[in-house]
């Protein structure tokens, strides 16, 4: 039951933060979903930096995985709000915005990921 409170508690405030940032991303979301890759980049970072604090630690951290990388970073990151703003760009005409969304989406995801990783090994984090 343990695992389960820690998901939903972390899912919970990943949906809040992801809330938070589409309600702040204003104006500038109506011409490019920035809002959308704000979130899926701050998770990734977040994910990245868990697995490699908790890469370098001794013993099992499963409900630190749950909170953070199940739940927080599931909640906030948001593959099916991506896909549906991506075809919407791509049907509305927008081929190019539509293969930044995606190109970007992907490449700063991914390097968020790696940062994250980097991030864990310096002193501070240890």
């Amino acid at each position: 039951m343990k695992e389960v409170l820690m998901v939903f508690a972390g899912g919970g405030l990943g949906a809040v933060s992801r809330y938070l940032i589409n309600r702040y991303a204003g104006a500038a979301q109506q011409v490019f979903p920035w809002a959308t890759l704000t979130a899926n980049v701050l998770s990734c970072l977040i994910l990245g930096f868990v697995m490699g604090w908790l890469a370098g630690r001794e013993g099992q951290h499963t409900l630190v995985r749950l909170l953070f990388i199940t739940g927080f970073c599931g909640g906030m990151s948001t593959f099916s709000t991506f896909t549906a703003e991506g075809l919407a760009l791509y049907k509305d005409g927008m081929a190019v915005l539509f293969l930044l969304h995606v190109a970007g989406n992907f490449i700063l995801c991914a390097a968020a990921i790696g940062a994250g990783l980097y991030l864990a090994e310096l002193p501070f984090a240890k």
